[in-house]
C-alpha cells in the first residue's frame, strides 16, 4: 500500500461553500458510494443536539464544523444499529429501541430520537467532537451552511422541512 494522497471531486454534494477537494480515503470511499452513513436528529425541549467536530480533525476541511451524532455503517450492521452505536459512542446516551426512521438522502440514513434526559448528561468523545450545541429550527435555518460538514445543512433543512 502506498502513501499516495487521494483527491476526489465531490459532485454529489450540492453545497458550493464546501471545498471540493479532499485528501482522505474515507471521503473518497463515501463519494464513490462504498460506505453508508447513519445519523440521528435528536430532539430535546424543541431543540436539536448538534455536535462540533474536533478542531484537530485529521481532515482539516471538517475541523470545527457542525455535525449530527452518527457515522459509518459497519459491515454486518443495519443503518439503525449503526446510528444507535454511533450515538452512544459520541454522546454517551443509549437510544436502543427509541429511534424512528426519518428518511434516506443519498447514502445517509436519518433517524429521529426524542431525548428525555438532561443535555448536561451528554458525554462527548473528545477525540471526535469538542462541544455540542442545542439548536432550534430557526437557529439551523439562519446558520451559515459553510459551518456544517459537507452539505449537511441543506440535507438537514430538507429533512426537517425548513425553508431557506
Amino acid at each position: 500500500m502506498t502513501n499516495e494522497t487521494l483527491t476526489v471531486e465531490l459532485k454529489d454534494f450540492t453545497n458550493t461553500a464546501v471545498e471540493k477537494s479532499f485528501h482522505d480515503p474515507s471521503v473518497l470511499e463515501k463519494a464513490q458510494g462504498e460506505r453508508e452513513y447513519a445519523d440521528i436528529v435528536s430532539f430535546w425541549d424543541g431543540k436539536i443536539i448538534i455536535l462540533c467536530r474536533s478542531k484537530d480533525d485529521p481532515e482539516p476541511q471538517l475541523a470545527g464544523k457542525y455535525s449530527l451524532p452518527g457515522g459509518r455503517v459497519e459491515p454486518g450492521e443495519t443503518p439503525m444499529q449503526a446510528a444507535s452505536r454511533e450515538y452512544f459512542e459520541e454522546t454517551g446516551i443509549s437510544c436502543n429501541g427509541e429511534l424512528m426512521k426519518a428518511r434516506t438522502i443519498g447514502r445517509s440514513h436519518y433517524y429521529f430520537h426524542y431525548y428525555g434526559g438532561d443535555p448536561a448528561m451528554i458525554v462527548l468523545d473528545n477525540d471526535e467532537h469538542y462541544q455540542y450545541q442545542m439548536m432550534s429550527m430557526n437557529d439551523i435555518r439562519l446558520s451559515d451552511p459553510s459551518d456544517w460538514i459537507m452539505d449537511l445543512h441543506s440535507r438537514l433543512c430538507k429533512l426537517l422541512n425548513i425553508e431557506l
